[in-house]
C-alpha cells in the first residue's frame, strides 16, 4: 500500500488491508463467499481496517443501495477510525449512507462536494 493511492476493489473481488511481516501493508483480493449478497463487500474491507487501531484510519461512505458497509464503518468508529457518510441532500441512493447513520456509525454526515476538504482538513491535522 503506497501513500497517496487510492486502490478500488475489482469486481468479484473482496479487498482487505493486511500487514506484512515488515510491518507495513498489502492488499489482498479473495474470490470468498458473497457477503451480504455482495462481493466485493465494503463490511470485508473496512473489517479489516479496523483492526489496525495503530494508524490513523478515515472511512467514507458514499451512495449506494443497501446496508454494505454499515457494519464496518461501526467497527472502524469504534476502534478509533474518523468516519464521514454522504448526506441524504447530494445521495442518488440514501441506503448505505442512511445504514451507516442509523447504527450510529459516522462522525460526519456532509454533501459530497464537502467530503474531499473535511478528508483534507482530518488527514493534514
Amino acid at each position: 500500500v503506497l501513500p497517496g493511492t487510492v486502490y478500488i476493489a475489482p469486481g468479484g473481488q473482496h479487498m482487505r488491508v493486511m500487514r506484512t511481516a515488515a510491518g507495513g501493508f498489502r492488499i489482498q483480493l479473495t474470490k470468498e463467499e458473497l457477503r451480504s449478497g455482495h462481493r466485493p463487500s465494503v463490511d470485508m474491507l473496512f473489517e479489516s481496517l479496523a483492526a489496525h487501531k495503530d494508524i490513523s484510519r478515515y472511512a467514507v461512505i458514499m451512495t449506494g443501495m443497501g446496508a454494505d458497509g454499515a457494519k464496518g464503518m461501526k467497527e472502524m468508529k469504534d476502534s478509533g477510525a474518523v468516519t464521514i457518510a454522504e448526506s441524504e441532500e447530494t445521495c442518488i441512493v440514501y441506503g448505505m449512507p442512511r445504514a451507516a447513520i442509523e447504527l450510529q456509525a459516522v462522525d460526519y454526515v456532509l454533501k459530497l462536494q464537502d467530503i474531499p476538504k473535511k478528508l483534507t482538513e482530518l488527514v493534514r491535522g
